[in-house]
């Protein structure tokens, strides 16, 4: 799955895992942005993983960024991805993103 129009763009992925490419909109020096992925996999026991597997530009390595995954609710069919630029430069890259959505025990 591709971003369509920019680093804040929704996108639909109904997989336990899968990959996203991020739109190679710049991120300026210690910015960040999160996007919403809807995925009717999520429970309220949902766990999910992310990380920057790699990039598609010159200039940058997945270390250049934090990322992180979080549920906003209970009940909610998504989650968000927060990615940070954690360097002193402006960063132009279509970056991808693995996740996966582990749903715990109940109980």
């Amino acid at each position: 799955m591709t971003q369509a129009t920019s680093k804040i763009t929704p996108v639909t992925m109904y997989e336990p895992s899968g990959k996203i490419i991020m739109n190679n909109e710049s991120l300026s020096a210690g910015a960040s942005v999160s996007f919403e992925v809807f995925n009717s996999l999520i429970t309220d026991n949902s766990v999910v993983i992310v990380n920057a597997a790699d990039y598609f530009a010159s200039g940058s390595s997945p270390s250049s960024y934090e990322v992180s995954a979080f549920v906003t609710s209970p009940g909610a069919v998504s989650f968000y991805i927060r990615l940070k630029n954690v360097t002193g430069s402006n960063k132009i890259d279509a970056l991808r993103l693995n996740f996966s959505v582990l749903n715990t025990a109940t109980s």
